[in-house]
């Protein structure tokens, strides 16, 4: 053991030798390249990098993970309640489609400027009542009325259920007890036989908007259709629901496709059914037996039958709801079609929407 020192400390003796010739031979070529470009030696000066941030002490954590989201706050006010609705994640809001979400903010904003301030637990049936006929204005605008007085019961209902506000609580059962009118013929406009085929006259040969025709001819022949079933809809980007066809910062969803229509000329849908469309049926249309509907199909060529069904003539993409409402009245005025005319008969009856863009 004695004799293993020795040779040990010669061999580290010997180690420290060699490395010091090599600093010196650094150090010389570092004043060589000191001379060379006139660099001070601060700035020749060896900086060790920084040390890496420590490790999170839960390993299962990421530094950059969010924290969960609480809750909004509610201050008791209808504004509050309003951004509650809108912002707590087991809001029925957001299981909504896009337009009818928009439609909920439209009638929301006309909550905040009515009665934003006010307090849930200040509203007793009187104030309702009174708040009622201003938005109907005393019977002029029913639809209006309950329209709003609906939104107030239903922000009530989730102050109940969700955040469990004594106030809110108290509204639900007063609103409960009441009742309000329904307007009379509230809703789309329906078309006869020979007004629909009116309209489709006149948006091919009058205007050559060949896809508005299609798309009359398809909510004629097939009732259970909505416009918004058969033109779909264009949504953000960040809409949960899937799609390849993408315009700017939109994306276009739930209209036909060729795709849904088989060799036998069998239309295969999945429609909203249930209170409110949150339930989904799958539903076959045999569209050979649909007279209007196959003198459009028939006009496009099979090898064109590809991607959405209804398409644009201008921009070669899906129709916006907007534009399209637009130009059917367009056409049915040409057509002498009045969108907000009852039909005559009650026979092969089809309903248009006609909702003002506001």
């Amino acid at each position: 053991m004695s004799d293993e020192l020795p040779s040990t400390l010669e061999a580290l003796e010997r180690e420290e030798a060699r490395l010091r010739e090599r600093l010196a031979k650094i150090a010389l070529v570092k004043d060589l390249l000191r001379e060379l470009t006139g660099a001070s030696p601060s700035q020749t000066q060896f900086k060790p990098e920084p040390p890496p941030p420590p490790e999170p002490q839960n390993a299962k954590e990421s530094p950059t993970e969010e924290p969960p989201k609480t809750p909004p706050a509610y201050d008791g006010t209808f504004n509050g309640l309003i951004s509650a609705y809108m912002d707590h994640e087991r809001s029925p809001i957001h299981e909504l489609k896009h337009s009818v979400r928009l439609n909920y903010e439209r009638s929301f904003k006309r909550l905040r400027k009515d009665i934003g301030d006010e307090k849930v637990i200040d509203w007793n049936a009187r104030t309702i009542q009174e708040r009622y006929d201003e938005w109907a204005a005393h019977g002029d605008k029913i639809a209006m009325g309950h329209e709003l007085v609906g939104k107030v019961r239903m922000l009530a209902g989730f102050g109940s259920t969700e955040l469990n506000d004594d106030a809110c609580i108290r509204l639900s059962t007063i609103l409960g007890n009441m009742r309000f009118p329904v307007a009379k013929g509230d809703g789309a406009p329906r078309l006869t036989r020979d007004q629909a085929r009116a309209i489709r006259i006149a948006a091919r040969e009058q205007f050559g908007w060949n896809s508005i025709a299609f798309a009359v001819a398809l909510l004629f022949d097939v009732p259970k259709l909505r416009q918004l079933d058969v033109i779909g809809e264009w949504v953000p980007l960040s809409d949960r629901n899937q799609s390849d066809i993408v315009k700017g910062a939109e994306k276009w969803i739930r209209g036909l496709m060729w795709s849904d229509l088989d060799e036998n000329f069998v239309l295969h849908r999945t429609l909203p059914t249930g209170k409110g469309g949150r339930n989904e049926k799958r539903m076959e249309f045999r569209l050979s037996r649909s007279q209007m509907a196959m003198e459009e199909i028939n006009r496009i060529s099979p090898d064109k039958r590809k991607g959405p069904m209804i398409v644009c003539e201008f921009s070669g993409l899906p129709w916006s709801a907007n534009e399209f409402r637009r130009k059917l009245k367009i056409v049915a005025e040409r057509a002498g079609v009045s969108l907000r005319s009852q039909p005559d008969d009650s026979q092969g009856e089809a309903e248009l929407e006609d909702e003002e863009a506001s």
